[in-house]
């Protein structure tokens, strides 16, 4: 028997997760639901994009939110007495959201550098079903959500005991130490069960990973040396060797959502199609803090932000070649990358769009403004 979870986007069987890679062929659905979007402006060469991090919304009582997989191109439009954004995104099970705010609906700018909004989506019919995960808003509209730690069950008792998460000094692939930080991992995925689990947060039982470039259609059969066969098309990733005995034990914590690193996304230009983004990793949420340091927590709180770092890129691999697939995945290693936006705290990332249209800021042409004509 086979069963669809809308959770986590995948097929289910009595002894496996099949992650769904198709996105976007329900279309968007057409009820409106109203929440709040969590988002960033950032540049590179010859572009400007806003990058949605994370969306809430009620449901059922619960304040849910979800991870988008892919995302458009934003559209910005200027009126007299208001600027309007439009993002679309893709989540769970084949369905894209339209997220429609303004810059009067500003709610607050984090210590990232994202900004939240107050926002209404249209989306499809039992929308809560696609919530990754529940979270909850505080009295100054900050927002943390619910994620998991998985680890050694003999070691739980040990992180409780230390009250502190200790960051991990590698890269996301798990083969080379960085040299400007440590991370604390996260997943929203509740439990690791299958192989397929693993190679969600970049492990596997296998030690490697596979991912295909932008304009190779891969056989439907891969027979005896296809590694070498392909090696110009396919990308075969070294990751952490896992397995997932090793991580049946599981921590829930709240996590403020200013204090997640953003996700690293991928441009994919396909041939003869719209160009978009992917975010690279969405089962992955890192807190990235000063190397050697720990992250503080009393019962399923973190307390201690002093020792995080927040991130001032965002790498964005090229998904035409081997390299840009590699590059989220090997980030102090790769020029390929975003600069995230910082602006004053009561301004919006919408404003700062319009008054820096056209201008040379990390590369040309940036905050691009077509002038309507007259």
């Amino acid at each position: 028997m086979v069963t669809e979870n809308k959770r986590y986007n995948r097929l289910e069987t009595s002894s496996d997760h099949i992650y769904l890679n198709y996105y976007g062929g329900n279309g968007v659905g057409n009820h409106e639901v109203f929440g709040y979007i969590k988002c960033k402006l950032a540049h590179t060469e010859n572009a400007s994009v806003i990058i949605p991090d994370q969306i809430f919304f009620n449901w059922d009582g619960e304040l849910r939110w979800i991870q988008p997989f892919n995302f458009l191109p934003c559209v910005l439009v200027k009126d007299d007495d208001f600027i309007v954004c439009e993002l679309y995104f893709d989540i769970s099970c084949g369905f894209v959201v339209r997220a429609r705010f303004f810059d009067n609906g500003f709610v607050r700018t984090f210590q990232d550098g994202s900004q939240l909004y107050k926002c209404k989506f249209y989306v499809p019919d039992k929308f809560g079903d696609h919530a990754i995960g529940v979270a909850k808003q505080g009295d100054d509209c900050s927002i943390a959500v619910q994620l998991f730690h998985h680890t050694k069950p003999e070691t739980v008792d040990l992180i409780n005991r230390s009250g502190a998460l200790i960051g991990s000094r590698w890269n996301i692939q798990g083969n080379k130490e960085l040299k400007d930080s440590d991370h604390v991992y996260f997943t929203p995925l509740h439990e690791l069960k299958v192989n397929n689990d693993l190679e969600k947060i970049a492990m596997s039982s296998e030690a490697r990973i596979t991912l295909v470039r932008d304009g190779f259609e891969p056989p439907g059969l891969l027979f005896p040396g296809w590694e070498e066969a392909y090696k110009t098309d396919i990308l075969i990733m070294e990751v952490y060797r896992e397995d997932v005995s090793c991580r049946s034990a599981t921590m829930d914590f709240w996590i403020p959502v200013e204090l997640i690193s953003p996700h690293h996304v991928i441009k994919h230009s396909p041939p003869n199609s719209m160009v978009y983004y992917e975010i690279s990793a969405p089962f992955i949420h890192r807190v990235r803090i000063c190397k050697g340091s720990r992250l503080g927590f009393s019962g399923s709180e973190i307390t201690d932000s002093e020792a995080v770092r927040f991130h001032d890129k965002v790498i964005i691999g090229d998904g035409r070649t081997l390299e840009g697939l590699l590059a989220p995945f090997d980030e102090e290693n790769t020029s390929q990358t975003f600069e995230i936006q910082k602006t004053d705290p009561q301004k919006t990332i919408l404003e700062f769009w319009f008054d820096h249209a056209n201008q040379d800021l990390y590369g040309k042409g940036n905050c691009h403004v077509i002038q309507p004509q007259s």
